[in-house]
């Protein structure tokens, strides 16, 4: 079976490794960028170093001393630098410096973490993209505030909930190589859980990456992403139901299969168009089984 995942968020990786752990022949994994920042000079990219980190079985980065000692000089403590992290930040950065594409630099991150064979990693874009939510303040001179989404998530604790969402650099971005052949050569594209307005929506709005969606032969599978810790606050935002139905309307003409967690309502009304299928559980491996059993 040739499958391609697409991979938009960091609480997709341990659903990534599992599938991919369960899953016959060759496997494209395509990582979204929105969540990309630059702080310290350091590039970050942490929805591919959390997917990398899975498929290598390596575990959650530890070490806050270089943290500590940042604090200590008064540099603010966000986002948070673990030091098992800071030799792939600035080898990485280094890279990107001496004018390595994004796809060139994950590639090689991928050869050194030693990935099972047969998978291969690319960003979607090798364009900056960072996702940017606008928050409507209570008072003071400027009210509104746009923070990156990862520091309105863990920073300020997913509060208050945003009024839109801007993906900067959306409008120019277009696919990385191999991305819309990896997509269109498949025979399964499994879309991982996340929120679909704030985390997939950098990733589905690159150029190219939805129509080659619609137009592949390939089963698309979609895990719903109310089945994960986290929820989908990003539905509220776009004015859509925070629920599984609510969810798939964002994939209505892309998506063959709707993988749903056994909490689902029996009287959700899904699009005639899904065939809707329900894991025995949550987990990832539960619902990784869910997605193969389903295709």
């Amino acid at each position: 079976m040739r499958l391609t995942v697409l991979a938009p968020s960091t609480r997709s990786a341990p659903f990534v490794a599992d599938l991919l752990a369960r899953a016959a022949g060759p496997a494209e994994v395509v990582v979204a960028t929105g969540e990309d920042l630059t702080a310290l000079d350091l590039r970050q990219w942490p929805v591919a170093d959390a997917v990398l980190d899975a498929l290598a079985g390596r575990p959650t980065p530890r070490g806050r001393e270089v943290q500590d000692q940042l604090g200590r000089l008064g540099v603010p403590g966000w986002p948070v630098l673990h030091d098992e992290d800071l030799a792939t930040h600035l080898a990485r950065s280094a890279w990107l410096a001496r004018g390595a594409s994004p796809s060139e630099v994950l590639g090689r991150l991928a050869a050194a973490r030693g990935l099972p064979a047969g998978v291969t990693l690319r960003p979607v874009t090798d364009l900056p993209v960072e996702t940017h939510v606008v928050l409507d303040l209570p008072d003071g001179e400027a009210p509104q505030s746009a923070v990156h989404v990862r520091q309105w998530r863990e920073q300020l604790e997913g509060a208050p909930l945003p009024s839109r969402v801007v993906v900067a650099g959306l409008d120019r971005a277009v696919a990385a190589p191999g991305v819309l052949d990896a997509i269109r050569s498949a025979e399964v594209v499994v879309v991982a859980p996340a929120d679909p307005v704030l985390e997939t929506g950098a990733l589905l709005g690159v150029a190219g990456v939805s129509d080659a969606l619609r137009g592949t032969d390939a089963s698309v599978v979609v895990v719903d992403p109310m089945t994960g810790e986290g929820g989908a606050p990003g539905l509220a935002v776009a004015g859509l139901p925070e629920s599984g139905p609510g969810a798939a309307t964002v994939f209505r003409d892309m998506a063959d299969v709707w993988v749903t967690g056994p909490a689902a309502g029996p009287d959700e009304r899904y699009p005639a168009s899904l065939r809707v299928v329900r894991s025995p559980g949550t987990t990832p491996a539960e619902l990784a089984a869910a997605v193969l059993g389903a295709v």
